[in-house]
């Protein structure tokens, strides 16, 4: 059942009348297909830099480049990405990157993800979201959740089962502003983070 099926059943059971519905369900789902994107880009790529950091200035190892580097370097992305994520949430109910798209997460009840509900999510964020930045698999993967988003079906990462087994959904909350001005925001404070990492010359 997807999330249009699943308001269409929650209104008839409060009986609300059809030109209400239809307001309720513009309300209800209202997609952010590339706040969601940009946000986890910009994660994601905050997680290279960080890993760039390590290798070249605490470990002091040379600047290298090439098809190998680049895995490894995702590689460990993809690593950090899997701890850090569901510490941001369970602490903030959101992420550097989220929050300058104006984004946050919680489960079904409204609260902050645990450390464990972070973690099952994040984990299939990487798999079937990201498909673990593995080439062709990341593209094709990333075209299959936009499809999903946009037709309306909950993504596979927002839905997950705890740790009895039982069925549990996570709500993504993007703060109701114009598509442009959310994007000129984020790339403002976009903007101001990378010149701060260019002048500590971490970039």
């Amino acid at each position: 059942m997807n999330i249009k099926e699943i308001e269409e059943r929650d209104r008839a059971a409060d009986g609300l009348p059809g030109k209400m519905a239809a307001e309720t369900d513009r309300e209800l789902f209202t997609p952010h297909p590339w706040r969601r994107f940009l946000a986890r880009m910009l994660d994601f790529q905050l997680y290279g830099w960080l890993v760039t950091l390590v290798w070249n200035g605490l470990l002091n190892q040379p600047f290298i480049t090439g098809l190998l580097y680049d895995l490894l370097k995702a590689a460990a992305s993809l690593g950090i990405m899997f701890l850090a994520e569901p510490l941001f949430l369970s602490f903030s109910g959101t992420t550097p990157g989220k929050w300058i798209f104006g984004i946050s997460v919680c489960n079904q009840d409204g609260k902050k993800l645990t450390f464990s509900q972070g973690m099952r999510r994040t984990g299939k964020v990487l798999v079937w979201g990201m498909g673990l930045q593995l080439p062709l698999v990341d593209l094709y993967r990333k075209y299959r959740s936009y499809k999903t988003y946009m037709d309306g079906q909950e993504l596979f990462w927002d839905r997950a089962w705890d740790d009895m087994g039982q069925d549990e959904h996570f709500e993504v909350c993007c703060k109701e502003q114009a598509v442009w001005t959310a994007c000129w925001n984020g790339s403002m404070k976009s903007g101001m983070v990378i010149s701060v990492l260019l002048t500590a010359g971490f970039v």
